[in-house]
């Protein structure tokens, strides 16, 4: 499924179109949503405010995403820029037909809205129910919807387009953590990995005709540093929506962080394949028993009301931590919850389904 793209709002109330086959549905589709005038500290997520009125369009097919990209333009500029297409485009408007009267009001698009409740609100609807019905609304509300699982990706996927395109061709763009894992929570950061694709995956290795290239250093670390350091050049000058660029690169992981204003989230760059590791195996607890999840929310709803967690770093547990206590637990019950580690390192091994 591409994902066409006009600017994406990740809020309370999130639109969104599915298997669209027309250019014409992404235009219509925002003339039809609705000006929004937000609140004070609503739908900011982590400090960004996301624009007011967006839509997430996804195509049917591969050329329906093409002609759409193919029919946009790059704004006009008094000074030359490096044009990069965008998975991220703006309608222009107050447009007229050439009789100066407006144009038809478009057709009804299905458009689907999510919506999530206020503090205030959700603990209004989890007051008259039992223990049991509160941890499956709490998760319901607060988790991360398949919409916003689908925005990350789309995310992911604008960056894999711009190195593709810049100076690394050979390389995979893929989010993880509680992005994709089961256990993200609604206006979660976004943990984004790079890959870049093993150079014996090219080309015919007998072949004699070899590409000159430039010498990498031996240091793994620093070589990593070093493409997160470019990375981080070639989004505060390239990338459009990307701010707030921070390098930190003497971390036990090296990664890039920047605001993405346009999806109104906080995202981190790294090139450490271990967390998307890790989320595969999370994930996959998630699809052993459907009740993990929720009880893995309402642990950490728990945490958060005692102050055992707190969003700065510090001495404090972390919800990662959390999560692996209760996924221990459950292994550790008799008969066990979930299976043991080796028993899902088997299935891995044999080919189970993965992220």
């Amino acid at each position: 499924m591409d994902f066409g793209p006009t600017r994406v709002r990740s809020s309370r109330n999130f639109h969104r179109i599915r298997n669209s086959e027309l250019l014409s549905d992404a235009r219509d589709a925002l003339k039809n949503v609705k000006k929004e005038e937000s609140t004070p500290n609503q739908d900011v997520i982590g400090g960004i405010k996301p624009p007011v009125s967006s839509v997430l369009v996804e195509y049917e097919s591969h050329e329906g995403f093409e002609a759409l990209s193919k029919a946009a333009v790059f704004p006009t500029t008094s000074s030359p820029v490096m044009a990069l297409p965008s998975h991220f485009l703006w309608l222009l408007g107050g447009s007229k037909s050439q009789t100066g009267k407006s144009e038809p009001k478009a057709p009804s698009l299905p458009i689907e809205k999510f919506f999530v409740p206020s503090e205030v609100e959700l603990r209004e609807r989890l007051k008259p129910l039992q223990m049991s019905e509160q941890i499956k609304e709490l998760f319901q509300y607060t988790r991360l919807t398949e919409a916003g699982v689908r925005l990350k990706y789309m995310i992911a996927c604008q960056l894999e387009d711009i190195l593709s395109s810049s100076f690394m061709p050979l390389c995979s763009v893929a989010p993880f953590g509680s992005s994709v894992n089961g256990f993200g929570k609604h206006g979660c950061d976004t943990d984004i990995v790079i890959r870049p694709t093993s150079v014996e995956e090219f080309g015919d290795p007998q072949s004699r005709l070899v590409f000159e290239t430039k010498a990498v250093p031996g240091n793994q670390r620093l070589q990593t540093q070093l493409y997160l350091e470019l990375i981080g050049d070639l989004l505060a000058n390239h990338v459009p929506g990307c701010s707030n660029i921070i390098r930190i690169l003497q971390a036990r992981v090296p990664i890039v962080r920047f605001n993405h204003d346009l999806a109104g989230t906080q995202c981190d760059i790294s090139m450490d394949p271990m967390g998307h590791r890790m989320s595969e195996l999370l994930w996959l607890c998630t699809q052993v028993d459907p009740r993990v999840a929720p009880l893995v929310f309402a642990v950490r709803r728990w945490a958060q009301g005692v102050q055992l967690t707190n969003p700065a770093p510090g001495r404090w547990i972390s919800n990662f931590s959390l999560t692996l206590l209760v996924i221990f637990f459950l292994q550790s019950t008799s008969p066990s919850i979930l299976p043991r580690l080796h028993t899902l390192a088997n299935w891995a091994a044999s080919g189970q389904p993965t992220l």
